[in-house]
């Protein structure tokens, strides 16, 4: 919690246990795939800053998880393909853990990219099972705002300008 992360080239924050809380934390310039990778069940990820990304914002995967109230902005410097939040389930190949990404909560995040000629891909990308995506603020994107590709997952009330 409450950690300033800065200037690296690898992922920002690397949530390697299952059940933890990622608080109030800042980064900027993170030149990895990810700032925030979390790739265990119960993940919860709220209050952080993501500001100057060269790849993508937060992914998480497996089961039970809250993304609520992050601020992520200008990412995908270096790549076009980059996404704001990204709920992925893995692939059987992939599968180091039980299960899709199943039973997040994405909530009431502010996804922009100001840079004009940067656009991230998909401000949220999803392809699990019984996701929430309620209430997010996405800005600056160059494909669609909200792609999910889930199961019976609830996509409601976002606030997107392109």
């Amino acid at each position: 919690m409450n950690n300033t992360i800065t200037d690296i080239s690898t992922r920002g924050i690397v949530a390697a246990t299952s059940s933890i809380l990622l608080r109030g934390n800042n980064l900027s310039n993170i030149r990895g795939d990810y700032a925030i990778y979390a790739p265990l069940a119960e993940f919860i990820c709220t209050n952080n800053v993501l500001k100057n990304i060269y790849g993508s914002g937060i992914r998480t995967e497996t089961r039970w998880g809250v993304v609520t109230n992050n601020i992520i902005e200008n990412l995908g410097l270096d790549n076009p393909n980059a996404v704001g939040i990204h709920v992925y389930s893995a692939t059987p190949e992939e599968m180091t853990h039980a299960g899709p990404a199943e039973s997040k909560v994405i909530f009431k995040n502010r996804i922009k990219n100001g840079t004009q000629n940067k656009r991230m891909k998909h401000g949220i990308l999803e392809d699990g099972i019984k996701n929430v995506i309620y209430g997010n603020t996405i800005e600056g994107f160059s494909d669609k705002a909200i792609l999910s590709k889930g199961k019976e997952t609830f996509v409601q009330n976002n606030y997107i300008e392109k």
